[in-house]
């Protein structure tokens, strides 16, 4: 896709633990999608023959709402290339990468000059919850609240002394089943916890009370409820505490987990969650990975009217 007026978006860890609906994370997998001289949508890698490559297509009715919101029009003949590399429903947020990707390629082909909070906004029209949209667009970990008067965000920038190991597992959950399992209510005390841990790890993440990110990191509001449907999360969290992790949290609405790890325990946590699912039967990828500073990145050239519009972002 090199030359070509493309978006690049990261995967994104939401939750982090306490942070249900207001805190994620970018981490460095991406979806690209990029402008093409062929019509319709192509989908290539994750997804491949199972998303749709119609005109309902996430990426497509993305870019249509934001040139709506521009006032403008697509160019009929649009062509648009989804090179995929984030796992579809497993909690890594490929929902918002193709929401933020198509966005930002409507307003970049547009000229449209959106500000990242207008793109935020529109994203919420497809996603309720910023906590995915926000890094995938602004990369770092993000802290986000949505209300009455709006949204807002806060960017951090990634701890370079945390390493996220990914734990991928071969099956599915959609976020909606997921969420199904919450319950409309919690006990007071529960919430007040979850309000704690979230302060905690905030501070942990800018450096303070590094020490406290054992505790941070548990949750009473979703996790618990999920054990249902990632049954062997829990085995997960000891194994992982026991190697050195400082915790493991669901990614999202899972099934997808991620260890925080000290840099010089990466490789014994690793061992001993791949130990953990070879003895409980789940087919699984475990995967260094690590956070990315980096967002939503526009890049490359659109060919209009014989003018060769050079887009960066």
């Amino acid at each position: 896709m090199a030359g070509r007026l493309c978006v690049r978006v990261p995967a994104t860890v939401a939750n982090l633990g306490p942070g249900l609906d207001c805190m994620g994370a970018a981490i460095d997998l991406h979806n690209t999608f990029a402008v093409s001289p062929r019509p319709g949508v192509r989908v290539r890698g994750e997804g491949a023959g199972a998303l749709s490559e119609g005109p309902d297509n996430l990426v497509m009715r993305a870019a249509r709402r934001a040139a709506e919101h521009l006032g403008r029009a697509l160019p009929a003949d649009l062509g648009i290339e989804c090179e995929n590399r984030i796992p579809l429903r497993r909690g890594l947020g490929s929902s918002a990468a193709a929401i933020v990707g198509g966005i930002l390629l409507a307003d970049a082909l547009l000229d449209g000059g959106l500000e990242p909070i207008d793109v935020m906004r529109l994203g919420l029209e497809f996603e309720d919850h910023p906590d995915n949209l926000a890094p995938a667009l602004f990369g770092g970990v993000c802290i986000a609240l949505r209300d009455e008067e709006g949204v807002r965000v806060v960017r951090l920038e990634p701890p370079a002394e945390l390493v996220p190991v990914l734990v991928v597992p071969g099956c599915q959950l959609s976020t909606r089943r997921s969420r199904r399992v919450l319950p409309a209510e919690v006990p007071l005390r529960h919430a007040v916890a979850n309000v704690a841990r979230a302060a905690l790890l905030t501070a942990a993440l800018l450096g303070s009370g590094r020490e406290a990110l054992g505790a941070a990191l548990s949750d009473d509001l979703h996790q618990p409820y999920r054990l249902s449907l990632v049954p062997w999360f829990q085995d997960l969290v000891r194994a992982g505490r026991r190697a050195g992790a400082y915790g493991v949290v669901l990614s999202g609405a899972g099934p997808s987990a991620l260890a925080l790890s000290p840099p010089d325990r990466v490789a014994a946590v690793r061992e001993a969650l791949e130990g953990t699912l070879h003895r409980l039967g789940v087919e699984a990828r475990v995967l260094p990975a690590s956070f990315v500073a980096q967002g939503a990145r526009v890049e490359g050239k659109y060919r209009r009217d014989g003018e060769t519009v050079i887009q960066h972002l």
